[in-house]
């Protein structure tokens, strides 16, 4: 689908206006017309994630403490990305009375929003803190470990996340020992 005809704007394209000008009026023209927002919203805010397959390396422990009965843990991701080693840090913080009933629903959340995350720490989840923010951001790593991939720096703060859960969902990632 070529965007060719599409002059970015402050308004938001009409929906039901294929990039030829012709209106949008079946089912069949909105499947034509879908593509091309898809492709739009690539092109000009998300771009585009690798093809290459990213490998979660082992995971390093920096330190950990317990205070209160709040366990904290600070550990370092590293992954095998294209040709390169992308690493950063994380921090994991749990209660160990909700963590003594069983697995925690986790609290995703970026370096700079921390209190909200002792917040759900304090309602019985575990606070995931990862660096795609402006605080602290690792997405610069992947998108240098991926020059052909286009992504954006929403997209590859995203990416960030989704390398994160990938670790905390596999065995082992949701209760680390403390």
């Amino acid at each position: 689908v070529a965007s060719a005809a599409f002059e970015p704007t402050a308004e938001l394209p009409d929906l039901l206006t294929a990039l030829d000008g012709s209106a949008v009026t079946t089912p069949s023209q909105w499947e034509t017309r879908r593509a091309e927002l898809k492709t739009l919203v690539q092109e000009h805010i998300l771009g585009t994630l690798p093809t290459e397959p990213v490998e979660l390396l082992p995971a390093t422990a920096l330190n950990n403490t317990n205070s209160s009965g709040i366990s904290s843990c600070y550990l370092r991701l590293s992954f095998r990305a294209n040709k390169s080693t992308v690493a950063f840090e994380i921090q994991l913080a749990w209660s160990e009375a909700a963590a003594a009933a069983g697995p925690l629903p986790l609290y995703l959340t970026q370096w700079n929003h921390r209190s909200w995350g002792l917040q759900g720490v304090q309602r019985g989840y575990m606070m995931v803190l990862y660096p795609g923010a402006d605080v602290r951001d690792a997405s610069g790593q992947f998108r240098a470990a991926f020059p052909t991939a286009t992504f954006r720096k929403i997209l590859a703060r995203a990416f960030v996340a989704s390398k994160v859960l990938d670790f905390m969902l596999a065995d082992g990632g949701r209760r680390p020992a403390a």
